[in-house]
């Protein structure tokens, strides 16, 4: 269980779901704040990313990318065999 209070079933139902729409509509439809559903998204993800094995990527890429027009970066790691994201995140050079 992440979050305190919540199921792990309803943590499962949240996490399908905010793959299927916005965590703003997530968010409406529960009742469960913005803030809340972003935290259990952010722990399941490096939890994931803990029993990640990236040893035999050979093909990796480094981007930096620009979000919408308003000059806000992003940087991915990118494997190019498997056309896979492997790592994002927020600003350039991170």
């Amino acid at each position: 269980m992440v979050f305190e209070g919540f199921t792990l079933l309803f943590e499962a139902w949240l996490i399908e779901s905010c793959k299927a729409m916005p965590v703003n509509n997530v968010s409406q439809l529960t009742g469960v704040s913005n803030h809340k559903i972003w935290y259990v998204l952010e722990t399941i993800k490096q939890e994931l990313l803990r029993h990640e094995d990236f040893s035999q990527i050979d093909t990796r890429v480094r981007d930096e990318t620009s979000v919408a027009f308003r000059h806000n970066y992003i940087t991915l790691f990118v494997d190019l065999k498997e056309k896979k994201t492997l790592y994002h995140s927020d600003g350039k050079g991170h």
